[in-house]
């Protein structure tokens, strides 16, 4: 087994790497990979930060985020916001062929683009690697979902976003490519995924917690609803936003009642 864990780390402070904060020491939101007798293998610090002041930016250094298991297989590291960034997780995949992605996080939910789901799963089809996501469980603020997204096999991917499950372990089987000699011989995988409950602390079995979500401002947006097709036919749509930025799509939708819109907007979008 190796173990991924994500953890608050005090350095001596060096400003070449990063500012002092206090008494001569840095802090840095950390990944840190355990072998199987427990050495240190990796050590990642979070590049890119949200609302994080306790927190100095870790180093541009995504080769930090890269380890090779016995078993043959290259995995990339990255934290939270990372995701929406190119460092560390997309460079590897994109120039190190890295296919296996681990992330933790305390992701925050908002309506309709930064669903936790909907950004894991995106993520991992649109690049085509595997994302395994160990998310921090409080629905209370905004929190929830962790999963095993198999964006590289394009098989259906296991995850949880249920307000009310507590914690839960999740084992899933993937399809990856070996990157490296292998010294240990793989094992029989298991066919189906596994959902393992975590004892709940603090909430009773038939409390219900609220997921709270937050919603982005879209008055900002432009729109147009998209009307529906003929079974077969296609439509093309284009739409400006003030500054001339222009998106075109072309799409067939005759098989559902849902209401399907197109947002345009040129600009920056404050998070945080």
């Amino acid at each position: 087994m190796y173990l991924v864990v994500d953890l608050a780390e005090q350095a001596p402070c060096d400003t070449s790497v990063a500012p002092c904060q206090t008494d001569d020491l840095s802090f840095f939101n950390t990944q840190v990979v355990f072998d199987r007798i427990g050495q240190v293998i990796a050590r990642y610090r979070k590049q890119n930060l949200y609302l994080e002041p306790q927190f100095a930016p870790g180093p541009s250094d995504d080769a930090s985020a890269i380890f090779t298991t016995d078993f043959g297989v290259k995995f990339s590291l990255q934290v939270c916001f990372d995701i929406t960034f190119l460092h560390p997780g997309y460079s590897n995949a994109m120039n190190e062929g890295v296919r296996d992605i681990v992330m933790s996080t305390a992701w925050v939910d908002e309506n309709p683009f930064l669903l936790a789901i909907s950004v894991q799963n995106g993520w991992s089809r649109g690049l085509g690697v595997n994302l395994i996501v160990s998310g921090y469980h409080w629905p209370e603020r905004t929190k929830l979902g962790s999963g095993v997204f198999r964006g590289y096999s394009d098989l259906t991917s296991s995850y949880t976003f249920n307000p009310n499950s507590g914690n839960v372990v999740i084992i899933q089987p993937v399809t990856t490519c070996r990157s490296a000699s292998a010294s240990r011989s793989s094992r029989q995988a298991l066919s189906e995924p596994r959902f393992i409950n975590v004892a709940k602390t603090g909430f009773s079995e038939l409390e219900k917690r609220e997921h709270v979500i937050l919603h982005e401002d879209l008055s900002v947006y432009e729109r147009t609803s998209l009307s529906t097709t003929q079974a077969g036919e296609s439509k093309v749509l284009t739409q400006c936003s003030n500054d001339g930025l222009c998106c075109r799509i072309e799409y067939e939708h005759s098989s559902s009642n849902l209401t399907y819109q197109l947002l345009t907007y040129s600009g920056i979008v404050k998070k945080g």
